[in-house]
């Protein structure tokens, strides 16, 4: 139990530090937050459908890294900053490009 506290733990902040240098390295928190959340899924996806992973890896990468590196709350946040419609389009693109990202990653069902 405590190895797995640990796993997630430094999971997590790497994905924290990692998302607060994507967006000081973009430069733009609308445009930083939607580059983590589509990267996060795409980390998320890939630990879960394309790696062999254990549960360790799968609780540093999905728990840990992209629970760290994605944000609801700023996505919220941001989206309440802009007009109704940049805030339509842009939490309509992210969850449509994330859900993309999921499909291709996930294994295709054998009939």
């Amino acid at each position: 139990m405590l190895i797995n506290l640990l796993i997630v733990s430094l999971g997590g902040v790497v994905g924290s530090v990692s998302r607060w240098q994507t967006i000081e390295i973009v430069g733009s928190s609308l445009i930083g937050v939607f580059i983590v959340n589509i990267l996060g899924v795409l980390v998320a996806g890939v630990a879960a459908y394309r790696m062999k992973a254990t549960e360790a890896k799968q609780l540093f990468w999905i728990t840990g890294f992209a629970g760290g590196f994605t944000t609801f709350s700023s996505l919220a946040l941001i989206s309440t900053e802009e007009s109704i419609v940049t805030s339509s389009i842009y939490v309509t693109a992210m969850l449509v490009i994330s859900m993309l990202v999921l499909t291709v990653l996930r294994p295709k069902a054998k009939k």
